[in-house]
């Protein structure tokens, strides 16, 4: 039953559909309160058909109502309109994630089905493209349809697409030969459109990541990129889009009138100083229409005034006795007396959850009452009572007074790096695992082995030149720089250095991981705890957790749960990016311990952080009687000595601080479990009493510096690791602009942000100015509340400012680096870095991170002195930051370097040191060897068979123009071990490129003949001057009756041949003048007749 039902017999809504109906122009309803006003819209749609426009004061306004309206409406059948983020006159463009909402909304206008529109009252003022221009920029492609390839690219340029190699976001589309990629708003993928001359011949939707055709189409319609930017002149707004039979409801009429005053303030402000600065700009009426001019358009169509203040006799007025519910701060007490209590007097009860869990809790609480409530899973902003129609209802936010989860704009999907080479770009520098290190300078085109070939050509010490065939493209790995930005040497071709310098590297990584396999298997053999599997207190705590767990969290909370139950003491590595939810798996663990009578430390590097989790692990534990104390610098004297004397006691449960907890004096009575969050900013001698800890207790550590999966695999067996690298829904990327100082971005940035009621991180990383500093934004904007905050600051003081900032009682806080780690506060939304060029990449990656934590879009600007008093080392670390800001980012190869920071956290200094020698992925290599040897593992034997096949064979430039995706390609085949491995790619090649010219065909049959070799246990395959030539091992011989069958083969294509017998063993085939092609058909097909045997007892052996 969808929820209008609810108000089925409502007298009062039931006058004012009647009203409408008679072509009433005006009315006006008090006491619409909470949730209501958008139930009375979705009751005015369903029960007159027409379209209705729910005005709102603010953009957090018209997001509760529109979650609200989902609970109440069709959701294909409401819209939600927003305003554009950027201020008047700004140069910045806006987000996608904006822009889309407003383009599919218009889009879904024009088609003329009727909806509900939420939207704010700045998104009606800002002016928009006429609904003809609109309906002009947008594209429909139908199969079968003729089409002007030319015409189409144009136009899509002019919508403001961007033309790239290869469609990795949105915005963007690519053209090769005949197969046209394009990544539209309104699509949830993007469209791979397949011509046959002017004709198309399909249309398919493509997974951005794999880049492979999902679904066929037989239509598609592609939204313009741009909005404003059409460049031609409009008088439209969003009414222009709406029919005259429109019913508008504006929600609190004169703070709407009062807002609109206020907008046209600040535009008409923004405009004088644009044009003082001599920018040529449009004047204020182009691109916001003024409030009493779009009053003047609301009389076209009739209107509900809803809770305007006073009494207005002289229209048509509806009174409803509507009251909010209040919130119940966990009270489950007065929950129940309220419920019994309106039970008693007939009224329906429902209480709305934000997820299934949360709706299984409830019911466990209330079953037990005698009422007779619903529980329904929804995301309602405010309950209400109403006592018109005998209805009260609930949300568990107010009984629980938890954050509520908003429904969040939409995030596109990107793709992302599948292997490091296809980021490689000429001036790179490159590891050749047997040749060192040099530099990449492209793919050249040459004759080598009698065949011509694809080979990548690599410079090394003295010039001289390195030429790798593709096939042989596995050994090469792309060198990550560290974030000093130091140059590595080059190599000396055919000296020995290379091998010296990998020897004294094998020999440290084998000490090191010789240590951390003799600690796991220590561990492994030590009795420790062993915690009782999950009980319902521990079920509810993960039912009250109001988001939704990502895939990669829930992993990790499984994993950390099992090594908790097993009797060996837990030591594991969680390792997430900024927000990705590493405190809940860390809140849970805490639970757990303490449900089994132990005690948790929580160990955090910073005063501001310990304080920040304390307050975090007391809002999600309030329902539970646990204790939980905080030892920091932010508590007096006597507070610290009755907390270590209850921690000695028993008393207190969970205990967190930052390294006072490791003093001698600190002692407990029963410690289970320690949480350690970023252990590497702690010093030597706390690490060694962390190590000791280690051997005696669980032990779960947290970190947000990346460690790359790559060494993750390395590792797996001598280091427990869990890494989160799926961002919450709803998270959207930070939009990061790095820009020189100037009173116009600070001010700009400040003012976006205090606009939409949130509030601004100003970063100024020197004490002795940062007075001075706060004092010079002040007279910038006066208006604007400053606070401070630094770690010379006295505890109490600081705890004070950190306090009344999280209460908003300031919307700006200049700081130093004390925020950097672990401060959550989601209504913080900027961050200014000042002097950015003075920060690590790594550190500038944890600052942004400070912000982006809610559903709302963030922004980060790194200000930097003029370009010229950049080193290049800090333009390099800027351009990184700058240029990978979407989610996730620290574990994309661009970011290398953090990850080699991230490792060098994990693994030490001396380690570090060897990841600059060799590389990065040359060290998880040997890494991964030494750990397999340590450890006893059988290794697969493995074939690597000498393939020389004298027939030209490479990607054509014009079937793969771009370097980087061939490289790609090339290392896909080169590291192929199994067949379908190519077949996979044949397809691959197929989809995205269309169909596969011959050269490349040749390519892929000559890899799948090497794989055929390796697996048949052949070790050398030659094809050359009208010969087929197969060697093999004398002790991997064929049985007699595998000669046979391939004889018969061969007899049967008339193919003539010659066995070799003695040592080696060998077949050779004259294919005569066949074709290339026939000749490695031939060659294939033999392989696979020796094969079917020996895969019959050895199937699929590593090849390397």
């Amino acid at each position: 039953m969808k929820n209008t039902a609810l108000f089925q017999d409502n007298p009062s809504f039931s006058v004012l559909v009647q009203n409408l109906l008679q072509q009433t122009p005006e009315q006006w309803v008090r006491h619409a309160k909470a949730s209501l006003p958008v139930a009375l819209a979705s009751y005015l749609f369903v029960h007159t058909g027409r379209p209705c426009l729910f005005i709102t004061q603010t953009q957090e306004d018209a997001e509760d109502f529109f979650d609200d309206l989902s609970i109440f409406a069709d959701p294909d059948r409401i819209l939600l309109y927003p305003a554009l983020e950027a201020l008047p006159y700004d140069t910045q463009k806006p987000n996608d994630a904006l822009i889309a909402a407003r383009t599919e909304a218009l889009s879904s206008l024009v088609e003329g089905t009727p909806r509900i529109i939420i939207t704010p009252i700045r998104a009606i003022l800002q002016k928009v493209v006429a609904p003809a221009t609109f309906r002009a920029a947008t594209i429909h492609l139908a199969r079968d349809e003729d089409i002007d390839l030319e015409y189409l690219l144009e136009t899509l340029v002019t919508s403001g697409f961007e033309r790239v190699p290869m469609v990795e976001g949105i915005g963007e589309f690519s053209l090769r030969g005949g197969i046209l990629d394009i990544y539209s708003f309104g699509n949830e993928n993007p469209v791979r459109i397949e011509l046959f001359g002017e004709t198309i011949d399909s249309i398919r939707e493509f997974d951005i990541v794999t880049q492979r055709s999902v679904r066929t189409l037989n239509q598609v319609k592609i939204l313009p990129r741009r909005e404003l930017q059409m460049n031609i002149p409009s008088d439209a707004t969003l009414l222009s889009y709406l029919p005259s039979e429109t019913i508008l409801l504006l929600n609190r009429p004169q703070e709407l009138k009062r807002i609109g005053g206020t907008i046209a303030d600040e535009v008409e402000y923004l405009y004088n100083e644009a044009v003082r600065k001599g920018r040529d700009v449009p004047l204020p009426h182009d691109i916001y229409e003024p409030y009493h001019r779009l009053e003047e358009r609301f009389q076209q169509y009739q209107r509900l005034y809803l809770n305007a203040p006073g009494r207005h006799k002289s229209q048509l007025e509806i009174e409803l006795d509507v009251q909010a519910q209040e919130p119940l701060n966990g009270n489950l007490e007065m929950l129940r007396e309220k419920l019994t209590e309106l039970h008693r007097f007939g009224y329906r009860l429902f209480i709305y959850c934000d997820n299934k869990g949360q709706v299984e809790r409830m019911q466990e609480i209330v079953e037990d009452w005698a009422v007779e409530a619903t529980l329904r899973v929804g995301t309602l902003h405010k309950g209400f009572v109403f006592p018109e129609v005998k209805l009260a209802v609930f949300t568990d936010r107010e009984i629980f007074n938890r954050y509520r989860r908003r429904r969040h704009l939409r995030k596109f999907k990107t793709g992302q790096a599948i292997s490091g080479l296809n980021m490689l770009n000429e001036g790179d520098f490159v590891v050749h695992v047997n040749y060192g290190i040099g530099v990449y300078w492209g793919i050249k085109r040459i004759a080598i082995d009698d065949r011509i070939t694809d080979c990548l050509e690599i410079a090394y010490k003295d010039n001289d030149k390195l030429f790798v065939p593709v096939d042989q493209i596995k050994y090469v790995h792309k060198y990550s720089m560290g974030e000093d930005g130091v140059l590595p040497s080059l190599t000396k071709l055919g000296g020995t250095a290379w091998e010296r310098v990998k020897a004294r590297a094998k020999k440290g990584i084998m000490d090191m991981a010789d240590e951390l396999v003799k600690l796991y298997a220590e561990r492994q053999t030590k009795r420790g705890h062993s915690y009782t599997v999950d009980t319902v207190w521990q079920r509810e705590l993960e039912a009250s957790f109001i988001y939704e767990e990502t895939p990669d969290q829930l992993e990790a909370i499984e994993d950390v749960k099992h090594d908790m139950e097993k009797s060996a003491p837990m030591d594991r590595l969680i390792c997430g990016d900024v927000g990705y939810g590493k405190t809940e798996v860390a809140i849970r663990a805490a639970f757990k311990a303490v449900l089994d009578g132990k005690q948790v430390a929580v160990l955090v590097p910073t005063t501001i952080l310990a304080q920040q989790h304390w307050l975090t692990f007391k809002e999600r534990l309030a329902d539970f009687p646990v204790k939980i104390e905080m030892l920091s610098r932010f508590r007096y004297s006597k507070d610290i000595k009755r907390i270590i004397a209850e921690l000695e006691e028993g008393k207190v449960d969970i205990v967190i601080g930052t390294h006072r907890l490791v003093q001698k004096d600190v002692k407990f009575k029963d410690l289970g479990l320690v949480i350690i969050d970023e252990e590497q900013r702690f010093g030597v001698t706390h690490k060694e009493h962390l190590k000791q800890l280690r051997k005696q207790v669980d032990v779960l550590t947290m970190t947000a510096t990346p460690i790359p999966r790559t060494l993750h695999f390395s590792m797996m067996g001598v280091r427990d690791m869990s890494i989160i690298n799926t961002a919450p829904q709803g998270r959207l990327p930070v939009r990061t602009e790095v820009v020189p100082f100037s009173d116009e971005v600070i001010i700009d940035a400040i003012m976006r942000e205090v606009d939409r009621g949130g509030q601004v991180y100003f970063l100024h990383n020197r004490v002795q100015s940062i007075q001075a500093m706060a004092g010079y934004l002040h007279k910038l904007l006066p208006q604007v509340r400053f606070g401070i905050a630094h770690g010379q600051m006295r505890g109490h003081q600081l705890e004070k400012q950190m306090v009344d900032f999280l209460d908003h009682r300031f919307d700006v806080l200049v700081c130093t680096t004390i925020i950097e780690n672990g401060v959550d506060i989601p209504n913080v939304n900027t961050i200014i870095i000042n002097r950015a060029d003075r920060f690590g990449l790594a550190q500038l990656y944890q600052l942004r991170g400070r912000v982006g934590r809610s559903t709302r879009l963030a922004y980060a600007y790194f200000l930097t002195p003029a370009e010229g008093a950049l080193t290049p080392a800090a333009k390099q670390r800027l351009q990184a930051i700058e240029e990978y800001s979407e989610l996730g980012s620290g574990l994309k190869i661009a970011l290398r370097d953090l990850e080699i920071r991230g490792a060098g956290n994990l693994l030490g200094a001396e380690q570090s040191g060897y990841i600059e020698e060799v590389g990065f992925d040359l060290y998880c290599e040997l890494l991964e060897d030494a750990v397999r040897e340590l450890k006893g593992d059988d290794q697969e034997p493995f074939l690597e068979p000498d393939v020389r096949i004298a027939i030209d064979s490479y990607i054509p430039d014009e079937y793969i123009a771009d370097n980087r995706q061939k490289i790609m390609i090339y290392k896909r085949l080169s590291t192929a071990r199994r067949l379908d491995e190519i077949t996979e790619l044949r397809a691959e090649l197929r989809d995205r490129y269309g169909a596969i010219p011959e050269p490349a065909e040749l390519l892929l049959g000559s890899m799948e003949i090497r794989v055929l070799a390796a697996t048949a246990w052949i070790p050398v395959v030659r094809i050359k001057n009208g010969e087929i030539y197969y060697e093999f091992l004398p002790q991997k011989l064929p049985p007699t009756e595998t000669f046979a069958r391939v004889s018969a083969f061969l007899d049967e294509k008339g193919v003539p041949f010659h066995f070799q017998a003695g040592d080696p063993f060998a077949i050779t085939i004259n294919y005569g003048t066949r074709t290339e092609m026939e000749v490695i058909d031939i060659a294939k097909r033999v392989l696979l007749k020796w094969q079917s045997c020996e895969t019959s007892n050895e199937s699929q052996r590593r090849v390397n």
